[in-house]
């Protein structure tokens, strides 16, 4: 049989993709950020700090190569072009390995707070949930 598989990449399923890893990393960061220091008997939060630091090292260095790499492989929508043929392309493979990268870097970020209590991981899931808000379906295939 010959033929070629229908590409599931179509809008909805983009920004439905996009909706659940930005909702997934918001709830995380708030439960390991907010509520779990607020915890009574949580303990010494500084148990593990080389390991902490290690996961907050490799949570900024994820968050820098999806805003300075990944980023940028995004190509722009073509003039004539219509969405889903935008997101059948290479850029909706590339947006979800951007998203990916966003949002691990942002859930390594939540993971190093519960580690260290350090502001630093915050700022690190602060700055990936502000990316993958920021970089939307709708604001990549608008520009």
């Amino acid at each position: 049989m010959t033929g070629t598989a229908p590409n599931p990449l179509t809008p909805r399923t983009v920004a439905t993709l996009h909706a659940a890893m930005l909702i997934g990393l918001s709830v995380l960061a708030v439960v390991l950020i907010v509520v779990l220091p607020n915890l009574r008997g949580l303990g010494d939060r500084t148990l593990f700090p080389t390991a902490g630091l290690i996961v907050l090292g490799v949570g900024a260095a994820l968050l820098a190569l999806a805003l300075l790499v990944l980023r940028r492989a995004i190509p722009a929508r073509g003039p004539n072009q219509d969405e889903a043929r935008y997101w059948a392309g290479k850029a909706g493979a590339m947006a979800i390995l951007f998203w990916f990268a966003t949002e691990s870097a942002g859930m390594l970020g939540a993971v190093a707070f519960m580690l260290t209590a350090r502001f630093e991981a915050v700022v690190v899931a602060g700055v990936a949930i502000a990316t993958l808000a920021l970089f939307s379906p709708r604001r990549l295939a608008s520009r």
